[in-house]
């Protein structure tokens, strides 16, 4: 099974390319714990114009969704059904957790919260040769295990960001955020 991690770009940010997707990161560093067969690649589309977006041929597709992208993201679905219509379809990150119902027919499942174990449990799924059928939205309220971001599927070299002009990555030392901010969907997951 191949499964494809994607990253939107944000078009109106001030470094489209300042960070690596960290969520994806820690998903598929999830995936190849729980799942040693699944061939899984992360494709962050950050700082690229939509005529460069190249999506791979994959099994699974998982967007992240950003409040500023989902007109972007709605594009890449797309071309994610135009290259396989068979393919299933994950959206997740902040917009959908805030937002779920806002994803039509295009989208199989919407995970609300953080992805790990939502995404393993949809690719058990797909595995099996059971007939079980996952929920359209999922929520995890299960905590997951720490596990190193999968830096490895990303050229950390494209990233901007520096401290004190040495070039840095986000490395996440906890979850979640104790505010409610009105502009920000974080406080849903």
């Amino acid at each position: 099974m191949l499964v494809e991690l994607i990253h939107p770009p944000h078009p109106n940010s001030t470094d489209d390319r300042l960070d690596p997707p960290l969520g994806l990161l820690l998903i598929a560093s999830y995936i190849r714990n729980q799942h040693p067969d699944i061939r899984i690649s992360v494709n962050d589309l950050s700082g690229q114009k939509q005529k460069d977006w190249n999506i791979g041929f994959a099994d699974v597709y998982g967007l992240t969704v950003y409040a500023p992208s989902i007109s972007v993201t709605e594009k890449i679905i797309s071309k994610c059904r135009k290259k396989n219509p068979e393919a299933k379809i994950v959206v997740g990150g902040a917009h959908p957790s805030s937002m779920p119902l806002i994803f039509g027919g295009d989208v199989d499942h919407v995970i609300i919260g953080e992805g790990e174990k939502p995404m393993s449990d949809i690719l058990t799924s797909l595995k099996s040769d059971s007939k079980t059928v996952l929920k359209r939205i999922i929520q995890s309220d299960e905590p997951v295990p720490f596990l190193f971001p999968a830096y490895d599927l990303v050229n950390l070299n494209s990233y901007h960001r520096t401290i004190n002009k040495i070039k840095s990555i986000p490395y996440l030392t906890s979850r979640g955020c104790p505010y409610k901010c009105a502009f920000c969907g974080l406080s849903y997951m």
